[in-house]
């Protein structure tokens, strides 16, 4: 079964690289964004959340690029189809929005200047947990691997839309709004919003 998921993981990859290198027609920008520093091609919310499930599992590795280790920022790099960026480097192929215009596939970007430790941190947004829109379900390369959980909305990351985003339907792939029983933010057992 390992060697079947390597030989997926790897075909996937190659996939990817290829999809990546093809050109497309030009995109199409959201009103009042500027046109990306590079071409890419467009993409839905559903093909974005698809290919982070299928990143699942995928150990962590500062600066890695590979199906044997990534970092957050390789991983959403992957999900986006766009070639590898960084924390710093995200507003090349994506613009800020606001919270309240997140949709699945958007990214919650913590930028190295931002974040107190000077890491950066990004993270696939896949949907509201429930209706008061305070915990959110992501997709994550995080330590030990990559992982798809529900945490807390943290402002300090930064909503952004990456260019050519094509809206899809994406109800069959994040859980649909519940009722939030109430947590005690100091329970050891909770995940820590940032390095879970």
């Amino acid at each position: 079964m390992v060697g079947k998921n390597r030989r997926f993981r790897s075909t996937l990859f190659g996939v990817l690289l290829t999809v990546l290198s093809i050109t497309m027609p030009a995109p199409v920008f959201a009103a009042g964004t500027a046109a990306p520093a590079i071409s890419i091609p467009p993409v839905s919310g559903t093909q974005i959340l698809t290919t982070a499930a299928g990143l699942l599992g995928i150990r962590y590795r500062w600066g890695g690029t590979t199906m044997s280790g990534l970092d957050c920022s390789a991983y959403l790099s992957l999900a986006w189809q766009v070639p590898r960026q960084t924390t710093d480097t995200l507003g090349s192929v994506a613009y800020p929005l606001s919270k309240d215009q997140l949709q699945p596939g958007d990214a919650l970007n913590l930028t190295t200047s931002q974040d107190p430790h000077h890491r950066g941190h990004v993270r696939i947004f896949a949907g509201w947990v429930g209706t008061d829109h305070t915990w959110m379900w992501v997709y994550e390369e995080t330590r030990p691997r990559s992982l798809f959980h529900a945490i807390p909305y943290d402002p300090r990351f930064t909503p952004m839309r990456r260019y050519n985003y094509q809206p899809g339907d994406v109800r069959s792939l994040v859980p649909p709004p519940m009722p939030l029983i109430p947590m005690n933010p100091a329970d050891p057992r909770l995940p820590n919003s940032l390095w879970t």
